[in-house]
């Protein structure tokens, strides 16, 4: 008795529901699998599209300059410093020795460092250790009067005529801290209201001073620059959009045409994006993994082909054996089996399971599967 079609057609290569099920969770963890190794969760991220993450100020960056997110200090080796600026944002580990003697050359050679950091000891160890003067202060900036929603969030308005804030007529920070210049030139400040405390509660009435303090300073180490900067999430999703912010970030990315944003120090870089970078700046991993593909399509393929051959031998040799019985209650059967073995039915079940194959590739496997039963009944 026949099937209703309509029992079947639904299931995709008429696969039996448990195969299919099987296939849908399969699908549904590699893309899991997929978001979770392309996006991070970690502030200050490139990769990190949510309130805290500065995905768009990456993206701001690959619009303007050519853009190297580097998970490693010697990317900076392959930068030429005098058409480069890299960005360094709250670097959660010391740079070690070797690190901060290739970032020192790459400033003294030409390049524009931006170093933005607010309470962390990691940000002046490092401006120490190339040779700035400027420090972060690491008290909480605070603006009663000039602000954005809180005083913790202090509107900054003082702006001087520095080519790097020329598009730029106020900042706004969050939860930023003041710089101690040490002979760097500030080029934005905080209103005269604005004052420094080590608890983020304490007020204006009971705070030890109310005055200007620099929030952005540029200093000249050799031919390159330093620019301190006491908030890192200046550049974040939720603060680009405030003013100046996306103003200020265009005219520093636009500075020159190419761009590294500095990620070795920290844990914001998602794995497979990881292994996408490293595989884009070596030559040899990328034709490593290409080699590896290729294999694997090899010997995949050669399974199938194996497969292939194994079955219809099986069908060959399961109708010799009526034959050879001679049966004619078997006649019927013997009928439906050769039906199945037809030979433009098994070429065509070829080639609809290896639609890659040419005709003489199919027209081999098929006279394999033909002529070894032969051979094998010759030699009974």
């Amino acid at each position: 008795m026949e099937r209703n079609h309509s029992e079947i057609d639904w299931r995709p290569f008429g696969w039996s529901i448990p195969r299919l099920l099987l296939v849908t969770l399969i699908g549904a963890f590699c893309i899991v699998l997929l978001v979770v190794g392309i996006s991070s969760t970690a502030g200050f991220s490139a990769y990190n599209p949510n309130w805290d993450g500065t995905s768009e100020f990456r993206q701001l960056t690959a619009e303007h300059s050519k853009l190297t997110v580097a998970t490693n200090v010697s990317q900076y080796e392959q930068q030429e410093p005098a058409t480069t600026v890299a960005f360094i944002s709250a670097p959660e580990t010391n740079y070690s020795l070797q690190d901060t003697t290739i970032l020192q050359q790459f400033v003294s050679n030409g390049g524009i460092l931006i170093v933005s950091d607010n309470y962390g000891s990691h940000g002046n160890a490092l401006l120490d250790s190339i040779g700035a003067n400027a420090r972060f202060d690491g008290q909480v900036l605070r603006d009663d009067r000039n602000n954005f929603r809180s005083p913790t969030t202090p509107i900054v308005s003082d702006v001087s005529n520095h080519e790097y804030v020329s598009e730029v007529n106020a900042l706004t920070l969050n939860y930023g801290t003041a710089i101690v210049p040490n002979g760097a030139t500030p080029i934005v400040n905080s209103s005269e209201f604005s004052y420094l405390v080590t608890n983020e509660n304490t007020t204006a009435e009971n705070a030890d001073q109310l005055q200007q303090y620099p929030v952005v300073a540029i200093e000249s180490i050799g031919e390159g620059q330093v620019m301190t900067i006491g908030d890192p999430s200046l550049f974040i999703n939720t603060m680009l959009a405030e003013s100046d912010n996306r103003e200020f970030a265009t005219v520093l990315v636009s500075q020159r045409s190419q761009i590294v944003i500095d990620n070795s120090h920290t844990n914001a870089v998602p794995p497979l994006v990881e292994l996408l970078l490293v595989i884009r700046s070596s030559p040899l991993a990328a034709a490593g993994l290409l080699s590896l593909v290729l294999l694997l399509i090899a010997i995949i393929s050669r399974q199938e082909m194996r497969q292939e051959v194994t079955n219809g031998r099986g069908q060959l040799i399961q109708i010799r054996s009526l034959i050879r019985i001679g049966q004619p209650d078997s006649v019927s059967e013997i009928e439906s089996k050769t039906s199945e073995v037809n030979i433009d039915t098994l070429k065509n079940r070829i080639q609809d399971q290896h639609p890659e194959w040419d005709t003489e590739q199919v027209e081999t496997v098929l006279a394999g599967i033909l002529s070894e039963p032969d051979e094998e009944s010759q030699n009974e």
